[in-house]
C-alpha cells in the first residue's frame, strides 16, 4: 500500500511539474491574458474567467527559436471553452499564427482579429443628455 501511495504521489508531482512548465511559457500566458481581456470572450464566459487543468499541446523552445501548439481550457460562470494558440519563436520573439477561442457551444472567436471587437462609446461630456 505504501509503495502504491508513493507511486501515485510521484505521478501527481510529475504531472504538476509538466503543467507548471507549460503554463510558464509566453504563448500560454499571452493566450490566457488575451482571452481574459477580450470582450467577446467575456460575453460568452462571464467573469471571472478561470483556466482549466487539462492543458493539451506541445512546445519546444530554445533561447532564440521555438514553436508552440497549445489548447487551453477556460471557463466562467456563463460557459466554457478552449483557447488554441499556435506560435513560432524566431530571433527570440514569438509570432502568433493562430489564437482562437472556441466555446463549448460551438462558436469561435479569432483573438488576433481586433477589428472584430465592438467599438467603444466615446466618453460622456458634462452637459450631454443621456
Amino acid at each position: 500500500m505504501t509503495l502504491s501511495l508513493l507511486c501515485a504521489g510521484f505521478v501527481v508531482a510529475v504531472v504538476a511539474f509538466v503543467f507548471g512548465m507549460l503554463k510558464g511559457v509566453e504563448p500560454y500566458q499571452v493566450g490566457v491574458a488575451t482571452a481574459r481581456s477580450d470582450p467577446r470572450v467575456i460575453e460568452v464566459l462571464g467573469e471571472p474567467i478561470e483556466e482549466g487543468l487539462l492543458l493539451m499541446g506541445e512546445i519546444s523552445e530554445s533561447d532564440s527559436a521555438g514553436s508552440a501548439d497549445l489548447s487551453i481550457p477556460m471557463s466562467g460562470p456563463e460557459g466554457s471553452g478552449r483557447i488554441h494558440v499556435v506560435a513560432t519563436k524566431t530571433g527570440g520573439e514569438w509570432e502568433y499564427e493562430k489564437m482562437t477561442f472556441r466555446s463549448s457551444g460551438g462558436g469561435s472567436i479569432d483573438l488576433l482579429r481586433t477589428d472584430e471587437l465592438p467599438a467603444e462609446s466615446p466618453p460622456a461630456r458634462a452637459g450631454d443628455s443621456p
